[in-house]
């Protein structure tokens, strides 16, 4: 039940578990679906958050290599149970399987009009038939994503 808000000017971002509910964190108001998540706002053009045209857009959950396994720790021939201790039994490989997370958010921006939301395959490059438009009216931007829909951890949001 615990999580960490990242604040700064040109960063905002949240890591840990989420319940569905609001999380505001200044200029930015985000809601995750899911119970442990990753998502950050970050500014690509060196503007704070609430004035960037170019924002760089992180949303994960948990994730795993297809084929990794993990191995309790033991001592002798008892498991350790302090901590849920474990180890990797094999890194696996090849294709990631990550858990898919909803994000609703709303950003304040002093830039109204449309917007780009673009996603980033894992090489980080573009997936252009995915892309959306989304509208920020009365000095604020809201969107939903939903990595699962769009196959993709990070995007861009580029006035």
């Amino acid at each position: 039940t615990g999580y960490i808000l990242v604040r700064t000017p040109k960063t905002r971002a949240f890591i840990g578990f989420a319940d569905g509910s609001s999380h505001p964190n200044g200029p930015l108001d985000m809601k995750i679906s899911k119970s442990y998540s990753v998502v950050g706002f970050s500014s690509l053009d060196n503007k704070p958050l609430n004035e960037s045209s170019n924002v760089l857009i992180t949303v994960a959950g948990r994730d795993r290599n297809s084929g990794q396994t993990l191995m309790y720790l033991v001592q002798g021939d008892k498991k350790v149970e302090e901590y849920g201790s474990f180890r990797m039994g094999s890194v696996g490989g090849a294709p990631i399987i990550f858990e898919a997370v909803e994000l609703d958010f709303s950003l304040k921006t002093s830039q109204n009009g449309d917007w780009k939301l673009i996603p980033l395959d894992l090489a980080g490059r573009p997936i252009p038939e995915k892309e959306k438009i989304l509208k920020a009216a009365a000095g604020v931007l809201s969107g939903k994503i939903s990595n699962k829909e769009s196959t993709a951890l990070n995007f861009i949001l580029k006035k």
